[in-house]
């Protein structure tokens, strides 16, 4: 329950980037944040999320519950104007000490910023 209800924050949160990046007409950010009020490189996204349009806060999502992990090898994740990703294949493993497999989910991100899950040892 812990990892899917994570999994279900990840994807809110990507969902509505998205959609207001093509909203507003403007490129919108997805961090991990330690204070939930500015992307730090250095947090791990377990320990919170902010979705940003500039310098305004949109969303935030808390940290992960305990013993649940959210990797990902992007410091950040840029939505642009089109709806669009940028930059590299965003991926995203949720998962808890049994690690990569049939509990765990994936979060994948196509090229035109569409966001859907799978099971982690199914991957993207």
């Amino acid at each position: 329950n812990r990892i899917t209800s994570t999994t279900n924050g990840l994807l809110g949160v990507l969902q509505l980037a998205r959609s207001e990046a093509v909203k507003q007409r403007r490129s919108v950010t997805v961090c991990p944040s330690k204070d939930l009020a500015t992307c730090d490189a250095t947090a791990d996204w377990h320990e919170g999320i902010i979705v940003l349009l500039g310098a305004e806060i949109l969303r935030t999502l808390p940290a992960a519950s305990a013993g649940v992990e959210i990797l990902s090898a992007r410091d950040q994740l840029i939505y642009q104007p089109t709806g669009r990703r940028d930059g590299a294949d965003p991926r995203y493993s949720i998962e808890d000490s049994r690690g990569v497999g049939a509990t765990s989910r994936a979060v994948c991100i196509n090229l035109l910023g569409q966001v859907r899950s799978a099971r982690g040892d199914e991957g993207c």
